[in-house]
């Protein structure tokens, strides 16, 4: 297998919800510094993981200049001038799914779902998602991960060929999930 180019990161915090306070049992941040390929520039881009159930990790990534604003999950760097190798950005977001998560508990799993963009037809799998799967498919089998696919909610999780937790179990608890934060977020409005 070729080796896999990644960026270098470095973890920032971890934070427990042990009073059920939020949806989350964990949250999980990484920094990565991202080359910006157009500008002699380190974008530094967040990694956030929120742990699920104890094993389901629902991730984010997007730069720290974003953070604070509600639409940081929509824009793109390509868009305001800045070219990075998303590629790059997102084998080095499974590299730390694998090494610093998976390593510690062979029963996490890494949920991928691609955000549509504006415009885009949303009763298909999205651009964006479309673009994880070309990413990862290829090195699933050699890294011994595999795909649960959800499609129907734009969305594949990424887990151990070890794991003790059913395939039907994940996507029932992802389903879960999705239910809740749709709950949640037509309370909070």
């Amino acid at each position: 297998m070729n080796k896999i180019h990644t960026y270098p990161y470095r973890f920032i915090s971890a934070k427990y919800d042990d009073g059920n306070e939020t949806l989350f049992d964990e949250i999980i941040d990484f920094e990565i510094d991202v080359p910006c390929q157009n500008r002699d520039e380190i974008i530094v881009y967040i990694l956030r993981f929120y742990k699920y159930k104890g094993y389901l990790c629902i991730n984010d990534y997007f730069p720290t200049m974003w953070e604070n604003q509600s639409d940081c999950f929509a824009r793109k760097t390509s868009s305001e001038g800045y070219t990075v190798n998303i590629k790059t950005i997102s084998l080095t977001c499974l590299f730390i799914f694998i090494k610093e998560i998976l390593s510690k508990n062979q029963d996490c799993t890494m949920v991928v779902c691609g955000s549509y963009e504006l415009g885009e037809n949303t009763t298909r799998i999205s651009r964006k998602l479309k673009l994880y799967k070309w990413f990862f498919y290829p090195l699933l089998e050699n890294l011994k991960l595999k795909s649960v696919e959800v499609l129907e909610l734009n969305a594949f999780i990424i887990a151990s060929q070890e794991t003790k937790i059913s395939e039907h179990q994940i996507k029932s608890d992802y389903h879960h999930f999705k239910n809740n934060k749709t709950l949640i977020t037509e309370i909070d409005w």
